[in-house]
């Protein structure tokens, strides 16, 4: 496979007064893709040549409610493959782009003199035209298919005191098939409202760092993901997890800092994503460590 790409794209931002702000942008993508399979009986070559011409765009604003508060709220469009575009198959190459729309609202606010800030958001992702199967002819693959996904996240930053600086994280997501056949033992089975693959519904991180006489920094990670499922009906279930980290970093010069790091300390034995056939899962790594030498000129 070659893949091609050109991209040409503007933003602009425009103060309609000191506090509120409109931001917008536009992209233009020329992708030409040139694939050819060689038959491994007969050396027969099938050639595909697509070429998408993409236009996606964005839209925004921005509201200074006070000096620490601020609100946002933006839409933007996009536009993806059926599937990776440079592994995509003969047959899903010749699909058009899948189309996606996504909403997004929220907020950042800071105070206590900067020393602690928190970030909110409310989203919804909406794609069409994902592969499902034909309505007439259950055999075919066609674009037609939605799926959609909306949540909630929160961050936020604390340093009580100056050697201490807390932060932590937490998502939810309710992601869905709003629109999806698939074909299972020779039947046209209705998959609209399950989980998509690799989803999960919760996630959350905390990290902590702790810096003793300016110089030796302790750091300490955790981060959970809930279950997920590893196929389109839902039945394949992988449990979810929590991960510890921890890093241990100590200037050597005043241009060098060396860092020890442990992950996966407690060697939690977890699934961590799902490929291809929905059977197998990757598991996540397993208890490390590694030595990092940090430098500056």
């Amino acid at each position: 496979s070659r893949l091609k790409q050109t991209s040409v794209f503007a933003e602009e931002a425009l103060n309609l007064t000191p506090r509120w702000l409109l931001v917008g942008g536009v992209r233009f993508d020329h992708m030409a893709l040139d694939r050819a399979t060689i038959q491994t009986i007969g050396g027969a070559v099938d050639r595909n040549s697509p070429v998408f011409d993409p236009i996606s765009w964005r839209a925004g604003t921005t509201w200074d409610v006070t000096s620490g508060v601020t609100l946002y709220a933006q839409y933007t469009t996009a536009v993806s493959p059926v599937s990776s575009i440079l592994l995509a198959s003969i047959a899903n190459s010749r699909f058009r782009l899948t189309t996606g729309r996504a909403y997004e609202a929220g907020f950042k606010a800071s105070g206590w003199g900067g020393r602690a800030s928190i970030t909110g958001a409310a989203y919804r992702i909406e794609q069409k035209d994902i592969l499902t199967r034909d309505p007439n002819d259950p055999a075919l693959t066609v674009q037609g298919g939605r799926q959609s996904s909306q949540g909630v996240e929160l961050s936020a930053v604390v340093v009580p005191v100056k050697a201490l600086r807390v932060s932590g994280g937490v998502s939810r997501t309710d992601a869905r098939y709003d629109e999806l056949f698939e074909l299972a033992g020779g039947t046209r089975t209705d998959r609209s409202g399950n989980r998509p693959i690799n989803v999960p519904s919760t996630t959350v991180n905390a990290s902590a760092l702790y810096t003793i006489a300016d110089r030796v920094t302790l750091g300490g990670f955790l981060r959970h993901a809930s279950a997920f499922y590893t196929d389109t009906a839902n039945t394949i279930r992988v449990a979810g997890h929590s991960v510890l980290d921890a890093s241990l970093s100590v200037p050597v010069s005043r241009q060098a800092t060396v860092t020890l790091r442990g992950r996966n300390l407690t060697d939690a034995f977890y699934g961590e994503y799902s490929g291809y056939p929905t059977t197998n899962v990757y598991i996540g790594a397993p208890r490390s460590f590694e030595v990092a030498l940090a430098t500056r000129f």
